[in-house]
């Protein structure tokens, strides 16, 4: 079993290792193709004017979006399909469901 904090319960640890498993049957590799599209998109991130990019680690892209240009970028991304509530500091992640196309 994984480490994990002492504050999770016995069902919340069997929910965790169930979905591990799942996950791992499911996309056994998936960490193969999903650090470097976050690497791809940190890259385009780092591009933006205003848009701090804070980390890029695994899977996993922190980026800071200043106030001002805030909601359009959220518009702008809508408009394109990309579901997101921009914060001052958002995590944003590669995962299943996401190709190299929605990258770019």
């Amino acid at each position: 079993m994984h480490q994990v904090s002492q504050c999770l319960n016995r069902r919340q640890l069997e929910r965790c290792d169930a979905s591990i498993s799942l996950r791992a049957a499911d996309a056994p590799c998936r960490c193969l193709v999903d650090h470097p599209y976050a690497r791809q998109l940190a890259e385009g991130l780092a591009r933006v004017d205003a848009t701090d990019l804070i980390a890029c680690d695994t899977n996993m892209v922190f980026a800071t979006f200043p106030e001002a240009p805030r909601a359009a970028r959220g518009e702008f991304l809508a408009a394109w399909g990309v579901l997101i509530e921009l914060l001052p500091r958002t995590r944003l992640e590669t995962h299943l469901g996401i190709s190299e196309a929605d990258i770019h």
